[in-house]
């Protein structure tokens, strides 16, 4: 079984964006993750904000935050080899599953890259919603470099939640309607 020491459990998980220009129905600026000290996602990359924000409200909505109990049980490594690798062409481990994922018809939910847009092209990151933490893995695809932080309960969800309130007040700041 997985366990963490208080010291691995995150100070802090932030989702940032800046908007920077506005086209007609397009919102393009900045957008990245924080957790801690370690940025995830390219901070220089201007991103179309509206799909990336599309894209959260939508997992916001439909996700389930499912957890699959077998992860307690796995190193970061084996992590990406069962839950990332068997789904996609660019590998991050060189390890094999250790067990089929076989139980749900989308089955590689835990894979959130998609949130940030382009911003996140060269990052592979898993999350998952655990009882009593939740855990979320990253992995540059260049160097394949794996890191991991834990969250306290509902940190995750909170974050995008909070983060589609401001992006909706700074559009109407920019754009009334």
């Amino acid at each position: 079984m997985l366990r963490f020491t208080v010291d691995k459990l995150a100070k802090h998980f932030e989702v940032h964006f800046e908007i920077e220009t506005i086209h007609e129905t397009w919102v393009y600026g900045k957008f990245f993750f924080q957790i801690g000290e370690n940025i995830i996602g390219n901070e220089e990359e201007s991103v179309a904000l509206n799909i990336a924000f599309g894209w959260i409200e939508q997992y916001l909505k439909t996700n389930q935050f499912e957890n699959d109990s077998r992860i307690t049980e796995l190193s970061t490594e084996e992590v990406f080899a069962t839950f990332y690798d068997p789904f996609f062409i660019y590998k991050v481990t060189s390890l094999q599953p250790k067990f089929p994922i076989i139980s749900h018809p989308n089955d590689y939910r835990f894979y959130v890259s998609h949130l940030g847009e382009s911003s996140f092209n060269n990052w592979a990151i898993l999350f998952f919603d655990n009882t009593g933490f939740q855990r979320i893995l990253w992995a540059t695809l260049d160097s394949r470099s794996i890191s991991e932080a834990f969250l306290e309960v509902n940190t995750f969800q909170n974050a995008l939640q909070n983060a589609l309130k401001k992006y909706h007040e700074a559009l109407l700041r920019v754009r009334p309607p």
